[in-house]
């Protein structure tokens, strides 16, 4: 890895761990923020960002100084989690060089008790961060730096009060980081609010997925989404993917339909406590299991090995969930696949449209032999015969119907002559 001007204890922990070149975002952003500079940097996810702000917050801290001095925002305790673990992997080459995560679902007395020890490195959600401002279990007097990781994703989840307040509680020299997979206008606010003549970082396309992800869609009718989903599991059975689902309770439902199909997944969702989630990913990364299914919430975070499939079981209600999601797979310059099934038309449009707007390309998978595209052929075709039948038939006893009246109308006519006759000669 390349030395800039990071301590020799940080260049032996990233040679004994294995980086060799930084990614193009550590290149770029890692150098200004050692000078001390704003940044504001877009970035795919999976570009190694978590280094490119880790490194520099790592190199400034000091162990012999008490009170936390740089604080990690991140929009989910996944990751929260995954961002924690990257750079107190690095920290534990340095003794004193605390990391600590703080969010909710864990025990708040022993979080107490960890900031308390000297913690020096914070990475938190904001929730749980206020929380502990709140109670002056955390202080923001001796905060260095601020980072906001995936602050696009915070912004939408309606995180902005808390960062108005953690960022207006800081010194007003305190240096503000920003990375984020989208530069939203919300984003823009927060940078002419907070930050000083920031530096604009972008790294790849903006609003982009990865270049590495291949992109396709299934289109079938609504009653045949599960189906579609069962053919494409068939064919990539053996692969480590994650089918992102828009509610937990679907994601329960899916995972019933796997059960029934004999394929074994795992859930990860919002209503699961934190020693659920810590298992079931543990599961996941050993590749006990490789199917996971997740809501966005949840699937934030997650840094895989080997992740080589997303399937968007249903498509996300806006843009820039399915950038996200998407990202989970093509990491680290691999290559990925991202397959969405789709139910109607205006799904394809707006998919089309996305890909359109990022520059990146699309196309219709037709999946198996024997499989839902046959099923759903025969739904249809039984559908239209059906509709047929029921017309002859309708037909049918319609003409039987004005023949029977015919008779009927014409038997009453010769009836009513034959009366007449007789009258006649009586």
């Amino acid at each position: 890895m390349r030395n800039w001007e990071l301590s020799k204890w940080i260049v032996d922990a990233l040679n004994e761990r294995g980086f060799v070149e930084p990614t193009k975002i550590q290149a770029e952003a890692i150098p200004l923020i050692l000078q001390g500079k704003d940044v504001l940097a877009g970035s795919e996810t999976g570009s190694g960002k978590t280094l490119a702000f880790g490194l520099p917050a790592l190199e400034m801290i000091d162990v012999e100084q008490k009170g936390v001095e740089v604080l990690i925002i991140c929009p989910t305790r996944e990751l929260a989690i995954q961002v924690n673990d990257d750079i107190k992997a690095i920290a534990s080459f340095k003794e004193g060089a605390s990391v600590v995560p703080l969010y909710g679902g864990s025990d708040f007395v022993r979080q107490i008790k960890l900031v308390k020890k000297g913690a020096k490195i914070v990475v938190g959600t904001p929730g749980r961060l206020i929380d502990h401002i709140d109670r002056r279990s955390l202080k923001l007097k001796d905060i260095k730096m601020v980072v906001l990781d995936e602050a696009d994703e915070m912004l939408n989840m309606g995180f902005k009060p808390d960062i108005d307040k953690i960022l207006g509680g800081v010194n007003k020299d305190t240096q503000i980081v920003m990375f984020s997979a989208t530069l939203s206008n919300e984003v823009k606010k927060i940078t002419n609010t907070y930050q000083k003549n920031a530096v604009h970082i972008q790294i790849g396309k903006s609003n982009s997925p990865i270049d590495k992800v291949k992109q396709f869609y299934v289109n079938v009718g609504l009653k045949d989404k599960k189906q579609a989903l069962i053919e494409l599991l068939r064919e990539y059975n053996k692969e480590r993917k994650i089918i992102f689902c828009n509610t937990k309770k679907m994601t329960q439902t899916i995972a019933n339909l796997l059960r029934d199909n004999s394929y074994k997944s795992l859930t990860l969702h919002g209503d699961m406590d934190q020693r659920e989630r810590k298992q079931t990913m543990s599961l996941f990364k050993d590749n006990k299991c490789n199917t996971l299914i997740a809501t966005d919430v949840a699937g934030r975070g997650i840094d895989v090995q080997d992740l080589t499939l997303v399937i968007n079981f249903d498509m996300p209600l806006k843009n820039e969930p399915y950038i996200h999601r998407i990202g989970r797979t093509g990491r680290a310059g691999k290559d990925g696949k991202a397959i969405t099934i789709i139910n109607n038309g205006d799904q394809l449009r707006r998919l089309k449209e996305l890909c359109k707007s990022t520059n990146t390309n699309l196309s219709e998978k037709i999946i198996g032999s024997s499989t839902a595209v046959k099923h759903i052929k025969n739904n249809a075709k039984k559908s239209n015969k059906n509709v047929n039948q029921k017309f002859a038939v309708k037909s049918k006893n319609h003409k039987k119907d004005n023949k029977s009246y015919k008779s009927e109308h014409f038997n009453n006519k010769t009836n009513k002559k034959s009366v007449r006759a007789k009258s006649r000669k009586k």
